[in-house]
């Protein structure tokens, strides 16, 4: 139980890292940006430009998501789940390429559909993780209870 934990606690972090470099990454280079239009470009409306340089890379972070969701299947060890697993992640990282596609084509749409079907799997299939940890945690809680019961009595 112990090496659950911690394997556990490891992809909750990445999970949160994740969370975190996003959303503080796109905010700073928004920050940054109209200074670099301005001082360094020299034209404030070529800021624009700069941050679109980002835009296309900005999807795969989905390997920090990805990292966390197997790390966090291997404390169950079931075989159909890791299967599953592992062929999710590998159609999630595939997908992720959307960003690199002009944001009118199909191939954007398509990509970024699958990308998002395989996050709302990985969602499932974590929850599905989650239960059957909490479930085992309940029922030792339970033999615990029930033994110290017996014991007293």
């Amino acid at each position: 139980m112990k090496e659950e934990s911690v394997l556990i606690l490891r992809a909750l972090k990445i999970f949160l890292a994740g969370l975190i470099v996003w959303p503080v990454f796109m905010s700073t280079a928004s920050l940054v940006a109209p200074f670099v239009g301005h001082f360094v470009i020299g034209d404030i409306e070529k800021s624009l430009d700069w941050l679109r340089i980002f835009q296309p890379y900005m999807p795969f972070l989905s390997i920090v998501f990805s990292v966390s969701f197997l790390m966090l299947n291997k404390v169950d060890k079931r075989l159909w789940l890791t299967i599953i697993s592992w062929l999710v992640v590998a159609i999630y990282l595939g997908s992720s390429i959307y960003g690199l596609y002009p944001d009118d084509s199909v191939y954007y749409i398509v990509f970024n559909e699958m990308s998002f079907c395989m996050e709302i799997a990985m969602l499932f299939l974590s929850s599905l993780v989650f239960m059957k940890i909490f479930s085992r945690l309940a029922e030792e809680k339970d033999e615990k209870t029930g033994q110290s019961i017996n014991a007293s009595s």
